[in-house]
């Protein structure tokens, strides 16, 4: 059955209009209706949708299957950013995801009712949100609420997805594997391509390229508790083997001062604490391979540091930072739907339950300073929580040598 052909609600802004009508359909999938709009914009479906797909025209190449599926996941981003629906348990995005068939808590999208009605009835399955209502009207009022910022969301998004590069986070991903040969074929043609790009680095750079990194911090607090680093390394040194890296390992305490936190390893290298020689240094760690490291030969390992004692208050640092000491890092790339990193630069973050940023962004090569500066509200630059934890990958661009690169964070203000 196709979608329900109700007349637009030409009174509304063009985005707005389009996600009401997306609200009230009674039948069918929603990315589908979507779908049907893109393949008949002349009907009633595509003409009320337009204000939505008519950005898909820059992905004209991609299927009609493949826009829908990127429109939609740009809406369900919208659903759950702050801006929408400020806390987890907000009405808005309760309403939102009842409008629109998202998945909540007990409610998959295959149990969402059909008439929006029942939808918002079933939401008084959680009294936590709406205090127990005896009819629909608090639902509604969210509903009508959260539409419009849905719709503002939408509008600031849609203004920045302008090339066919900003709308390939978005693009579905759906064959669970790839061709070996072509990954080859590309990783050479890109490896080619990334050092013509690449900065010189400093003469005591280490003599490696980082295919890999994936940096996860887990939160106690406001404080950084753990920070457990992979590395997959290509050996870029002509003149010698490569036996060891040096790993650095910093934290902040009250003063905001840096102090030295030793570096583990964990797996693929052993660690050797290394004193300075001169007054006023800090010590390093060298993670020594099992075996060294020739031109060309490629090593994966990890390591961890772990911080002294922390509690609930701010270690003098609002950012996870990564210096690139080497010879740069790989641009990133992501399977499996943009949810697995196989290539480049990633940096998790775990906070704790209960202690949430105010708002998390990715920057890129900014002076300290600048990492403090948190982006307007739709600016790509913000990230969004999921449950508790928020990660970025560098698709954007190789990592350069000398440069910084992380995730920065504000905290809401102490009640």
């Amino acid at each position: 059955m196709g979608p329900e052909e109700s007349p637009p609600e030409t009174d509304l802004p063009g985005i707005e209009n389009a996600l009401r009508y997306l609200g009230r359909q009674t039948h069918g999938i929603l990315v589908e209706i979507v779908e049907h709009g893109l393949e008949e914009p002349t009907g009633t479906t595509g003409t009320v949708l337009a204000p939505l797909t008519s950005c898909l025209a820059v992905v004209a190449a991609w299927t009609t299957k493949e826009r829908a599926l990127a429109l939609w996941a740009l809406i369900e981003e919208g659903v759950r950013d702050r801006s929408v629906g400020p806390t987890a348990r907000s009405r808005k995005r309760y309403a939102l995801s009842a409008a629109l068939r998202l998945p909540v808590e007990g409610i998959p999208t295959d149990s969402w009712g059909g008439s929006l009605s029942s939808r918002f009835k079933q939401l008084r399955a959680f009294p936590t949100v709406f205090d127990s209502p005896s009819t629909t009207q608090p639902m509604e009022v969210a509903w009508s609420g959260g539409v419009k910022a849905l719709a503002a969301y939408l509008d600031r998004r849609l203004v920045l997805l302008r090339t066919v590069e900003d709308w390939e986070p978005y693009r579905p991903h759906d064959k669970p594997a790839f061709d070996l040969d072509e990954w080859i074929i590309e990783h050479d043609d890109r490896a080619t391509r990334e050092r013509a790009i690449l900065r010189q680095a400093s003469d005591q750079a280490q003599k490696v390229f980082a295919e890999l990194i994936i940096v996860t911090v887990y939160m106690r607090g406001r404080s950084v508790h753990r920070r457990v680093t992979e590395r997959l390394i290509t050996c870029r040194d002509p003149d010698g083997d490569f036996e060891y890296y040096t790993a650095h390992g910093f934290g902040f305490g009250d003063d905001s001062r840096r102090t030295y936190v030793p570096v583990r390893s964990v797996w693929g290298c052993r660690e050797e604490i290394v004193q300075p020689r001169r007054v006023g240094l800090v010590p390093v760690t060298r993670l020594w391979f099992p075996r060294p490291l020739r031109y060309g030969d490629q090593a994966y390992f990890a390591s961890e540091a772990v911080f002294g004692h922390v509690d609930d208050h701010t270690d003098g640092r609002f950012w996870v930072d990564v210096e690139i000491d080497h010879l740069g890092v790989a641009r990133g790339r992501l399977l499996y739907g943009q949810k697995l990193p196989i290539r480049g630069l990633t940096i998790r973050i775990k906070f704790d339950e209960g202690v949430l940023p105010e708002a998390v962004w990715w920057y890129a090569e900014l002076t300290e300073s600048e990492r403090y500066n948190q982006p307007d509200a739709g600016d790509r630059h913000l990230l969004t929580l999921v449950g508790n934890a928020v990660q970025h990958t560098f698709t954007e661009h190789v990592c350069q040598p000398r440069e910084h690169y992380g995730l920065a964070y504000s905290w809401p203000p102490r009640t």
